[in-house]
């Protein structure tokens, strides 16, 4: 089985891209958070696309060597902003697989800056190629939705934990709203059971970056049974986004670690 890789997209001002690498030794699972790469630089709107996208590129094409990627960013837009015949008013704004998996609309203000970036990498890929890697080796998941398929709460865990005295806690904060999130974040990992080096830190971007890389190695829901899903719920004739893919269960007692890209890459 090859690597897999999760990729939790931002925009390009927050910096807040994460990237995480999925992978089995024996029967252990492993995922590494990956920092130094591309993704996670900042850069204004002032800056030259040119200058960001190059790198993007190169960044992909070197996952793609190792293994496929899955990113937690809208992909195949399905004709958003103007949908064939649409019946119901949230077709102006969702897809038929956002409106049941109650996922963020597309082109809203909260992710439409990184669906506009994947936008413009998913062009450029094909053009560099001649091919289209979408549903070959790159991949669209929702880590939350993979948390609910596995029975996890998926509200509200958008905090940091630390690993500590073998469990995770949540980081102390004064803030009430934020504390919560810290705490939901860490019950989830210790019903998981995932562990890592003593004082490991974990933020809610890095976990959905993990649980992105894990889609490549779980039993996967998808396809016919993923688009009946849909269906049923929303009675209608709907398609899934191409290369569109959910974890069945998350995988229990996974490894954490933290490594230089680059390095990490190399040693493959």
């Amino acid at each position: 089985m090859k690597n897999s890789f999760g990729l939790d997209l931002a925009g390009y001002s927050t910096g807040r891209s994460t990237l995480a690498m999925a992978y089995k030794d024996k029967k252990e699972i492993h995922v590494d958070i990956l920092n130094g790469h591309q993704f996670e630089k900042k850069f204004e709107g002032k800056n030259k696309l040119d200058n960001m996208t190059k790198g993007e590129l190169a960044c992909i094409q070197c996952l793609l060597q190792k293994g496929n990627l899955y990113i937690d960013i809208p992909i195949d837009l399905q004709g958003l902003p103007h949908p064939s015949k649409p019946q119901y008013i949230w077709e102006l704004r969702k897809r038929p697989i956002d409106e049941h998996l109650d996922g963020l609309p597309p082109l809203a203000d909260k992710i439409g800056s990184p669906v506009a970036r994947m936008q413009n990498i998913w062009s450029l890929l094909r053009k560099q190629s001649g091919e289209d890697p979408l549903a070959e080796s790159i991949f669209e998941t929702y880590p939350a939705a993979s948390l609910s398929k596995s029975e996890h709460d998926s509200e509200g865990y958008k905090g940091t934990a630390e690993y500590s005295d073998s469990t995770w806690k949540g980081k102390l904060s004064s803030k009430g709203d934020e504390k919560k999130e810290n705490v939901k974040l860490a019950d989830i990992l210790n019903n998981l059971s995932w562990t890592a080096d003593e004082g490991f830190p974990l933020n809610h971007d890095e976990f959905d970056a993990a649980i992105c890389a894990l889609t490549g190695l779980g039993k996967q829901l998808k396809g016919n049974a993923l688009q009946k899903e849909m269906n049923d719920k929303l009675e209608g004739n709907y398609s899934l986004p191409r290369g569109y893919v959910l974890l069945k269960e998350i995988p229990k007692n996974v490894i954490l670690d933290r490594r230089n890209y680059q390095s990490r890459l190399a040693s493959e």
